[in-house]
């Protein structure tokens, strides 16, 4: 009898081992989807203000390659900043991720 006791409480503390493992294994999945989207979210954005600041006319007295460095600089701090509040876009990319992952 006591051995089956034993047994019963080494299968359950195993089994909550095995429960907290899978948990956090999950946490740090959910952690990787969000990080990732909001990382693909970014990029977007910065290809996005590029592609508007080319379509800007540019002046002679701002077309050198020190103005050039400076606003490649800014746009990607904006894209970065934008991609933290977000645009919607990174919802979207962590729904098709789930929706990849579970098929």
């Amino acid at each position: 009898m006591k051995t089956n006791s034993i047994l019963n409480y080494n299968q359950k503390n195993n089994f909550e081992k095995n429960n907290l493992i899978v948990n956090n294994i999950n946490q740090e999945k959910k952690i990787y989807t969000n990080k990732l989207s909001q990382a693909v979210e970014s990029i977007f954005i910065n290809i996005l203000i590029k592609t508007m600041r080319k379509s800007l006319l540019q002046s002679n007295i701002f077309n050198n390659d020190q103005v050039h460095l400076y606003t490649e600089i800014y746009d990607e701090q904006i894209s970065k900043t934008l991609s933290t509040k977000g645009i919607g876009l990174s919802k979207i990319i962590q729904k098709q991720i789930n929706v990849f992952k579970n098929s």
